[in-house]
């Protein structure tokens, strides 16, 4: 699993149910992916966690969980 600053750990948005159940990166307003404010994930199938369990992170949010950066970091490159 991937790690973050202690201060700001990353969360995860999940599918409740269904057999596609990739982690994305939560930003806490959007996905890592965009796809939460592009309309590409429907907003009622879908959960915040803390912990991503043995869900896969999503490939578009998978480079950004490998840099480990802070919510704030990602928010300022974007």
């Amino acid at each position: 699993m991937s790690s973050a600053t202690n201060s700001h750990p990353l969360k995860y948005l999940i599918r409740k149910t269904g057999t596609k159940q990739k982690a994305h990166i939560w930003l806490g307003h959007d996905t890592a992916c965009r796809m939460w404010s592009t309309g590409g994930l429907r907003r009622d199938r879908y959960e915040v966690r803390a912990d991503r369990g043995n869900h896969e992170v999503c490939h578009m949010c998978k480079p950004i969980s490998e840099r480990t950066a802070s919510p704030e970091r990602l928010q300022a490159e974007t």
